[in-house]
């Protein structure tokens, strides 16, 4: 517990993540023997101090309170993606808690059979709010924009093979 006060890595309001995000939340209290960690879902756990001395540990506010979300789509390979990319970076501009700099982008990551892979990436200040509301908004505000404007999102390809079998049903 000592070493945690000492070193500073981890302070009461803190956004953090262990067991590779298994458990994510804002550091409650620094104690002797524990950490208390308070997830969004209002779960305290009681994380023993030598955890966060052996074990990785993601602080997201360490030195500044800025986070960048990833928030992943797939749409047609027909897409227009100019159109696309104004239609993202819109509903980003227009989203509460995105912060307009660092500016929201785009990046294309691939091609795969019929769809384009690409990611919107955002940034925030406030993690200690959580960010499955700001990606739920993102992605309700996208699913009626690809609607009004008929950007598809893609189905996987499907191949059905049949093979012609003929028996001979008087020899059964």
């Amino acid at each position: 517990g000592f070493i945690l006060l000492f070193d500073r890595s981890i302070k009461p309001g803190d956004v953090i993540s262990l067991e590779n995000g298994k458990i994510c939340g804002v550091v409650r209290k620094l104690h002797a023997r524990y950490v208390s960690v308070k997830t969004r879902e209002g779960k305290e756990h009681l994380i023993p101090n030598e955890q966060f001395i052996s074990a990785k540990l993601e602080n997201w506010s360490f030195s500044d309170p800025f986070v960048r979300v990833e928030i992943p789509f797939v749409v047609a390979l027909e897409t227009d993606l100019s159109l696309l990319e104004t239609i993202l970076l819109d509903i980003a501009a227009n989203t509460k808690r995105i912060l307009r700099n660092p500016a929201p982008s785009i990046r294309f990551s691939s091609i795969e059979g019929n769809a384009v892979h690409l990611k919107l990436r955002i940034w925030i200040d406030d993690p200690q709010n959580g960010m499955s509301d700001i990606k739920s908004s993102v992605i309700k505000s996208a699913c009626n924009a690809f609607h009004e404007k008929h950007i598809r999102i893609p189905f996987p390809p499907r191949e059905i093979h049949t093979v012609k079998s003929f028996q001979n049903f008087s020899e059964v």
